[in-house]
Formats: C-alpha cells, sequence, structure tokens
C-alpha cells in the first residue's frame, strides 16, 4: 500500500466526527516537502484526553522534542521540567537485538516520532486527562522503529519504542509542539490530533 493511501487509512479523514465517547478529529497537518514543526495551538477544553498519530518520514535521526503549553502561553523548553522513563528494542548489523530502560530528565527521549533517512515511521502520543488542573500532565508514546536505516532494520539502533513522559506543570494542556533536535524536520508526513470527549 502506498505510504499516502497507508496514512490515509490510519489517520481517518479530517473533519470527521463522532459520538460520545468515540475518538474526534480536532485538527490534522500535513506536508509533502521539509517542515521544521509541527504545532497544536488553542486545544479545546471539551474533551477527555487527547491522541497524536504521526506518519512520516525525516531526513535524519535526530530527537524529536516534545513541548507542552497551557494558559496561551508559549511551549515549555525547559528539560528539568519533564520526566522520561522508555523502552526500546534494537536491531543490530548482527541481527542480535534486546531491551534497555532510559529514565532522564529531558524532553528528547525516546518519544515517537522517531524516522530517519527517509524510512517511513508511524508514531502514537496518548495524553489522558489533559485538562486537569490537580496533577502533572502525563503521557505515552510509541513508535514503530527508531533509526533505521533500511527496510531491514539492520542499524545499531532501530526497532519498536515506548516511552512514558511527565511534564511537571498542573495547568491544563493548551498546546503541543514538536520540533527536531538538530531542525532538520519532517517530510511527507500526516499529524493528527484527536479527543475522546466524555461518555
Amino acid at each position: 500500500m502506498p505510504l499516502g493511501a497507508a496514512k490515509a487509512a490510519l489517520l481517518g479523514a479530517a473533519g470527521s466526527a463522532g459520538g460520545a465517547g468515540d475518538w474526534e478529529v480536532i485538527a490534522t497537518t500535513s506536508a509533502t516537502v521539509n517542515t521544521a514543526s509541527i504545532s497544536f495551538a488553542s486545544i479545546p477544553q471539551t474533551y477527555t484526553d487527547l491522541k497524536i498519530v504521526y506518519a512520516g518520514t525525516s531526513p535524519d535521526g535526530e530527537f524529536q522534542l516534545t513541548n507542552f503549553a497551557t494558559g496561551g502561553g508559549s511551549p515549555d523548553t525547559t528539560d528539568s521540567n519533564y520526566g522520561v522513563t522508555g523502552m526500546l528494542v534494537w536491531q543490530s548489523g548482527s541481527s542480535s537485538a534486546g531491551w534497555y530502560i532510559v529514565e532522564s530528565a529531558w524532553r528528547k527521549f525516546p518519544i515517537s516520532p522517531w524516522p530517519r533517512n527517509g524510512f517511513p515511521n508511524v508514531g502514537i502520543f496518548d495524553i489522558p486527562n489533559y485538562t486537569s488542573t490537580s496533577f502533572y500532565k502525563v503521557a505515552q508514546g510509541r513508535s514503530s522503529n527508531r533509526c533505521v536505516t533500511t527496510a531491514t532494520g539492520s542499524s545499531a539502533n532501530g526497532g519498536g519504542m515506548s516511552a512514558y513522559y511527565t511534564w511537571k506543570n498542573t495547568g491544563a494542556l493548551d498546546r503541543v509542539d514538536m520540533t527536531r533536535d538538530s531542525g532538520s524536520g519532517y517530510d511527507d508526513f500526516t499529524c493528527t490530533l484527536f479527543g475522546i470527549g466524555p461518555v
């Protein structure tokens, strides 16, 4: 299936609406040329949870930076305000594989999507309870590949990954920005923000 058709099937049609308890498209952005960043601002506060789904490529394997904001303010880019615990499966050139855990107080690793060298990637980012003003914000990121240079996954580090992400802020989340650490941007992508309403 061509990448464009796969993205359409995965993401659904922008503007589709469902009933209570269904995922609804809030906003979608796409481009066939290199784009420096992806931003969802002025996120409505009428849903219970958010989901971001990305399908596309990038020219290299630089870190994904995911920045949150509240109260109509600028995105928080202070690493120490975030925490990540993650796990990935890697596939080396000798076909050995394994898992390892990372814990860090930064906003870079291992958040999906992390595509490289034009190889297609799908990333999903779930953000529950985003309107709460009583708790830190948490999220889970999952990605289909990391730094995979070929379709066979022959790379020093490559494979599926998952991360649990904390933003040390109790404000209601109303903006999510995604950028690349080196500024290399995103290519041929579609990224959609979904919200789920109360049942």
